[in-house]
């Protein structure tokens, strides 16, 4: 059945609309549903079958017997939509079942926050309204209806002042249309104003008790004010008090110090007689480190060279027993030529021939070869040296035994040999070994040469460290001078003079500390007179005798400070309301009464004066002749009815934009006067009288009949229900006074007992003098709450 009404009203659901299943007629587009409800005293049937869009509608005035068209149905609803009727006038089941399973702390957070139902429905309807608003009209636009409408209306208007023509009782309705225009625009001038005193009333009835609040702060703080003490001045003193006590405490601290003073007099002695020798002695020291450096440095190539010397020898043969010596470097050519000679001498004679320099060549390049390997220690270069030496030697020979008159003979030649063996200790090694040797033989001697300069080097240095370490002899007492070696001893002296250094600076700063620290205990205890001189004085200008005199004087200067903080506050909070006497705070209950009688008094006669308008301009279209006059008259009437239901539209979106904005910043402060009235009237009916007023400030209470007030969380369960029930049918019946419509209640009450119920069906027949109210209940118990012919039966 509820879904069957807001159907008929609203239209049916597709698919992608209905949320919870579609509702709609079976079979075929013959099928839907009817309905009739009255609308500011006029009847109307309502048809609605299957169709696009919702549905086909059908609209009959069953009061003055005329049917109406669709659109006609929208203009009673207003901008009341589905989404609207079910958020303002529809409490269902689902709703008050996910209230019922809250815990209890929930539920009391519930009620502390509830401004209005189904919040954010609430904000999508307000960004719908607008929309449509302003699809309808703009200041500045082009676009919306109603301008297009307004622009076309002009130009009517001036053609139809061109084809008027006389019409006597035309201009006489004409001008009483005027005259109602006229008095209709006063009343609405004075329900503008009589608003506006309505609600600065409204207001100051609510900001009531921020002014009893204030004036009684305001003396307060006056009473406090000649006991005040300037914040500086107090800051002052306390910092003066802080310092007395860090004095004291530092003073009790420096005088428990002792100085100490160094056990190393015999070393400081010491050092101070023999200061300028020990200063000479350490910058040299950096030097003989180097030296030490060096040795050890030296010492590692010596190894090493003597380990390659060795190895060298021993490559030469096992059997030697003596090192052979290398060959001249200007005797290489002619040693070359006898070894290679040897064996030679037996060939025959050969003829004189002229001698070549081809020889010459040969041995050159050797030569060449041969020094370039000993500077680059290239063996492979001394060995093609000692080949070229060979050849070159053997070229020259034969051509000299050419040229020679006689053979030189074998005996001869093995002589040469031998005593080549001799002078060069050859007497291990093969003749044909000889000049293959004399790299490594150079390489050897050059190394037993420098190995001879590095060891000299190194007596050298270690002669330097011994001097220099005999000069320490006068601290022998203070330094390891008789152990390790050089190296070992020269660190000691190294670390020993850190010491040493240390041990003065410490001494050192012991006496500078001794005097600094008895120089710090009197000036410390010259500031401590200064600051008790000082704050003697403050004391005996505020009249005070010790620290907790002042401490009391401090809690009324905070005492003073907080109301003062809560006068600025609540000033700044009335800051923009004009300035009234205490005589319009004690009257503005009865004034606002009085303001709300005469502004509905107002209503009613605007209401009456736009019927009056609305008979005479049907009057006026009567006595339009036919003719063109006629047709442009006519397009005059029906685009002013288009423009008026246009605006009235427009109005009504304006007006539920106004009424939604205006209501959601009241709720959200806690301000809403007519509805707290209600809640305060429907929470008393639902607790037959137990509870007579709810207080909505910074949290809700309620007060019992004795008085006693009680903060939510100190309700029952049942009780708290009550006031959700109370608060949620209040904002209801406050938007019905917007929007006619009837008010579904789906299985209310479910959860309450008897006495519970008693109450609910008294509240429900409150609210039913004004507002149309559907109890829907699938529950027969529920009915005996209710007389016989207020039940209807559904099958």
């Amino acid at each position: 059945m509820i879904d069957f009404i807001i159907s008929l009203l609203f239209g049916f659901q597709n698919k992608r609309q209905a949320v919870h299943g579609q509702y709609l007629p079976k079979n075929s587009s013959a099928y839907g549903g009817e309905m009739v409800f009255v609308s500011q005293d006029t009847t109307y049937r309502l048809t609605r079958i299957a169709g696009t869009h919702g549905g086909k509608v059908t609209l009959y005035d069953e009061t003055n017997q005329l049917e109406l068209a669709d659109t006609d149905l929208q203009k009673i609803l207003g901008p009341v939509d589905r989404s609207v009727y079910t958020s303002f006038f529809y409490f269902g089941e689902l709703d008050q079942q996910a209230f019922y399973k809250m815990s209890l702390s929930d539920l009391q957070l519930r009620i502390q926050q509830i401004g209005i139902s189904n919040a954010n429905d609430w904000f999508d309807l307000q960004t719908d309204l607008q929309k449509k608003a302003d699809n309808l009209y703009t200041p500045r636009g082009r676009k919306p209806v109603i301008n297009q409408q307004l622009k076309e209306y002009s130009q009517l208007t001036t053609k139809v002042a061109a084809a008027r023509d006389k019409y006597p009782q035309y201009d006489q309705q004409t001008s009483q249309l005027a005259d109602l225009q006229m008095q209709r625009k006063e009343t609405d001038q004075k329900i503008s104003e009589l608003q506006t005193q309505v609600q600065h009333y409204q207001h100051l009835a609510q900001v009531s008790p921020l002014i009893k609040q204030k004036h009684r702060l305001a003396q307060e703080v006056d009473q406090l004010a000649p006991q005040f003490i300037p914040t500086e001045q107090i800051t002052e003193m306390q910092r003066l008090i802080a310092e007395k006590k860090n004095l004291d405490s530092q003073l009790m601290e420096m005088m428990a110090v002792k100085t100490e003073t160094t056990n190393n007099q015999d070393l400081l002695s010491f050092l101070k007689q023999n200061a300028e020798l020990i200063g000479e002695l350490k910058s040299q020291l950096a030097i003989n480190m180097d030296r030490s450096s060096q040795i050890s440095f030296l010492e590692k190539e010596i190894e090493a060279k003597q380990q390659k010397v060795t190895q060298q020898i021993t490559n030469l043969g096992s059997s030697i027993t003596e090192l052979p010596i290398p060959f001249e470097t200007n005797r290489l050519g002619e040693i070359s030529a006898i070894i290679n000679g040897d064996g030679q001498n037996t060939r025959p004679k050969r003829q004189s021939q002229s001698v070549s320099s081809a020889p010459v060549m040969v041995l050159g390049a050797g030569v060449v070869s041969f020094v370039i390997g000993m500077a680059a220690h290239l063996n492979w270069l001394m060995i093609l040296a000692v080949i070229i030496f060979g050849g070159a030697g053997f070229t020259w020979w034969r051509q000299k035994s050419i040229s020679m008159p006689n053979d030189v003979s074998d005996d001869q030649h093995q002589m040469q040999v031998e005593q080549i063996r001799r002078d060069y200790w050859l007497n291990d090694i093969p003749v044909d070994r000889w000049l293959a040797i004399q790299s490594d033989l150079q390489s050897i001697y050059r190394q037993k040469d420098e190995i001879k300069q590095q060891t000299e080097q190194v007596d050298q240095l270690s002669n330097q460290l011994t001097n220099y370490l005999e000069q320490w002899q006068f601290a022998s007492h203070w330094l390891p001078l008789e152990i390790g070696e050089q190296r070992d001893r020269l660190e000691a002296i190294q670390l020993t003079l850190t010491d040493w250094q240390a041990t003065q600076h410490s001494a050192d700063q012991e006496q500078r500390y001794a005097a600094n620290h008895q120089q710090q205990v009197q000036q410390k205890q010259l500031q401590l007179e200064q600051v008790q001189v000082e704050l003697q004085k403050d004391y005996q200008k505020l009249g005070l005798d010790n620290e907790q005199q002042l401490a009391n004087r401090i809690e009324i200067n905070q005492e003073y400070q907080d109301k003062q903080q809560q006068l600025e506050v609540i000033e700044s909070q009335l800051k923009d309301l004009p300035t009234v006497t205490d005589t319009e705070v004690a009257d503005v209950d009865a004034k606002l009464n009085n303001l709300t009688s005469e502004l509905t008094t107002n209503q009613q006669l605007n209401n009456e004066q736009s019927k009056q308008i609305a008979e005479t301009q049907a009057t006026i279209q009567h006595l339009v002749n036919d003719g063109s006059y006629y047709e442009l008259r006519q397009q005059q009437a029906n685009l002013q009815t288009e423009i008026n239901d246009n605006v009235i539209q427009w109005l009504g979106y304006r007006s539920a934009l106004t009424w939604l904005e205006t209501t959601m910043n009241i709720i959200t402060k806690g301000r809403v006067p007519k509805v707290l009235e209600l809640t305060t009237k429907y929470f008393a009916i639902l607790t037959n009288q137990s509870y007579n007023k709810v207080i909505f400030q910074d949290a809700i209470r309620v007060v019992r009949e004795d008085d006693t007030v009680f903060e939510i969380n100190e309700l029952s369960r049942g009780t708290l229900e009550q006031l959700y029930f109370a608060l949620v049918l209040a904002l209801a019946v406050g938007f019905h006074e917007d929007f006619a419509l009837p008010i579904i209640i789906d299985d209310g009450f479910v959860n309450f007992d008897g006495q519970r119920k008693q109450a609910a069906k008294k509240l429900l027949t409150e609210i039913g003098k004004q507002n149309q109210v559907l109890f829907y209940t699938a529950d027969n118990n529920q009915l005996s709450e209710f007389n016989e012919d207020q039940i209807i039966t559904l099958g």
